[in-house]
């Protein structure tokens, strides 16, 4: 996905309004080729421990994103949960490994930057 626009790349997520549309951001096949249009919109922020979103983009109806973040020793646990309700429904079964890789992808990602938390 593209950035955020400049204005909000340095807010603080805990300060963005919920209920409304934040901004676009597009997703971008091999980080190049534009396939769909993402909607931003946040439904509840819990400042520290997570957020809500309820999205839409061309592709999906609804793009509904839940991340908790839990304390753990020596630092936190991240987990997202992701529901959608796609337009086309054999394209989002198609999708739906393509969501989770990246979601796998990004938490090893995390885990680089920041390490291994212990549980």
């Amino acid at each position: 996905m593209t950035a955020p626009p400049p204005e909000w790349r340095d807010y603080p997520p805990e300060r963005w309004e919920t209920g409304r549309l934040l901004f676009r951001s597009w997703v971008l096949l091999l980080g190049v080729l534009p396939v769909d249009l993402h909607s931003f919109r946040l439904k509840h922020i819990d400042a520290g421990e997570g957020f809500r979103e309820s999205s839409s983009s061309w592709l999906n109806r609804e793009w509904n994103h839940e991340r908790k973040l839990l304390p753990a020793e020596g630092g936190c646990r991240v987990i997202d949960r992701i529901s959608v309700v796609g337009r086309v429904p054999l394209l989002t079964a198609l999708l739906m490994p393509v969501y989770k890789f990246v979601f796998r992808h990004r938490h090893a990602r995390l885990r680089k930057k920041y390490g291994q938390a212990s549980t």
